[in-house]
């Protein structure tokens, strides 16, 4: 892939900020530094973003929250219990709610940081991240439905709600994003649909190849690999069309989908990612 022309890139426009939140008050400085954006030349890397696996790269590292989020999850929601048996308008009940902000606080710093950290290393090891183009919001509505239409599953919707907002995509999402731009790189993201169920070597579609959340065993050639790890070889072959082309990645006419069969003799429309 052809490096982009260097540019003119401005890292930030304001000045100190005062913010106050559960934790206490903070300040931050920013300066306006205007710079050459250097020619990237650095390689390409697809990322699967996951509830188990906070992040799994196309050359096959796994990069997980710190674990004590989850250690805070919990504690939050033992908290938010008590607030629930707290009467309304007491003492009691705001000390409660103070104590949720502060769990609250803390989870969001320490997410924050940790992907600061992730996103500033990405950033300089590589020159394009291809990430899928998903609808977090969308995918993190609530299942509860109406009193008319009441939702199915809602216990289990809620919880993969709350894994999914404990990871952080969107954010990383927009801090890969800037932090790339400002090196010379940027940020790719393309269509979601049967990279979990789509065979990195051979490129057969099946949803049975996913065996689990974490084992992938193709049912057409017998290749085996960890799931997330072939989903994001997927991934970053679908930065550009003519990848998949030239390695022959078409849907296998013994695959299965939801959309019908696909041979090589009819392969399925290719499209290059959104950048």
């Amino acid at each position: 892939m052809a490096p982009r022309e260097a540019s003119t890139h401005v890292r930030s426009k304001r000045g100190p900020v005062q913010s106050l939140d559960p934790t206490g008050w903070h300040i931050s400085f920013a300066n306006e530094i205007e710079h050459e954006t250097p020619v990237n030349s650095l390689p390409s890397v697809g990322i699967d973003r996951g509830v188990t696996c906070s992040l799994m790269l196309s050359s096959g590292e796994a990069l997980n929250i710190p674990g004590k989020l989850r250690l805070l999850n919990r504690k939050k929601r033992k908290a938010q219990r008590v607030v629930a048996r707290r009467k309304r308008g007491s003492v009691r009940r705001v000390k409660a709610l103070r104590r949720v902000a502060r769990i609250s606080a803390r989870a969001g710093r320490i997410r924050r940081d940790w992907q600061h950290r992730v996103t500033l290393d990405l950033a300089r090891r590589f020159g394009t991240v291809v990430l899928e183009d998903l609808k977090t919001k969308n995918m993190t509505r609530s299942a509860a439905g109406t009193a008319d239409a009441p939702g199915k599953n809602v216990r289990a919707k809620a919880g993969l709600n709350r894994a999914i907002l404990e990871q952080g995509w969107h954010s990383f999402e927009t801090l890969v994003a800037y932090k790339l731009e400002e090196r010379g790189g940027y940020l790719c993201k393309v269509d979601p649909r049967h990279t979990s169920q789509t065979c990195s070597s051979c490129g057969a579609v099946d949803r049975e190849s996913r065996k689990s959340q974490a084992a992938f065993a193709c049912t057409t050639c017998g290749h085996r690999a960890h799931a997330d790890h072939n989903a994001a070889i997927n991934i970053l072959r679908r930065n550009t069309a003519s990848m998949l082309v030239e390695e022959g990645h078409w849907l296998s006419g013994e695959a299965r989908t939801g959309r019908g069969l696909a041979t090589s003799e009819n392969p399925p429309a290719l499209t290059g990612g959104r950048c």
